[in-house]
């Protein structure tokens, strides 16, 4: 992500190529890290900043979803992909089943569809209580099958269910750092609540 002249951008896609041009970089100069983005000068009489687009938004695309208290990623539990199939945490392994397409769908709400399964991450049962376990199933646009997804802080994010209104966790709170670890909601913004959404 890249700004220019203050104003956040997307130059990975480059959808506006004349708000989204760099410029003439200038050779020699080195960037300038702080405040968790990269200042880069421009011969163009630009100061480029690179970091988060405004708003936090996750781009449409494909992704491996990592804990940011393990460092595991988000898993379909043996790689099934039947429906009710439970979700867990395990060491990447670039297998489908830890592979996640994420659609905005409006108003900061996500559907997230496991690649290998085509099934969408779902709350089972619309249920509203901490502890319970997440799994995959066929979309069927209910509340408890969207997702909002907010900036934390180094590149995570919250992921919190439009129908609960809790997060996205790995159970166990910060010692469940092992494979095989359940996902499930909960209140609360810990380190096991929060998820970095990175390319496969």
């Amino acid at each position: 992500m890249l700004s220019c002249s203050g104003l956040l951008i997307d130059v990975s896609h480059q959808m506006n190529l004349s708000r989204d041009n760099i410029g003439n970089l200038a050779k020699y100069v080195p960037p300038t890290i702080a405040n968790g983005k990269v200042y880069m000068a421009s011969f163009s009489s630009n100061v480029c900043v690179y970091g988060l687009l405004g708003g936090g938004t996750i781009a449409n695309g494909t992704y491996k979803v990592i804990n940011r208290n393990s460092g595991l990623v988000l898993d379909v539990d043996h790689q099934s992909t039947t429906n009710g199939s439970p979700l867990q945490q395990w060491i990447y392994n670039n297998g489908g089943n830890q592979h996640w397409a994420v659609t905005n769908i409006g108003g900061n709400q996500y559907r997230i569809v496991g690649v290998q399964s085509g099934r969408t991450l779902e709350v089972p049962g619309s249920s509203t209580a901490n502890g319970t376990f997440l799994d995959i199933l066929d979309w069927n646009n209910g509340a408890n099958q969207k997702w909002t997804i907010t900036p934390t802080s180094g590149g995570y994010n919250s992921v919190v269910n439009v129908n609960s209104g809790k997060s996205m966790e790995v159970f166990g709170g910060l010692g469940a750092t092992t494979n095989g670890a359940p996902v499930d909601q909960w209140s609360g913004t810990q380190f096991n609540q929060q998820w970095s959404f990175q390319a496969p």
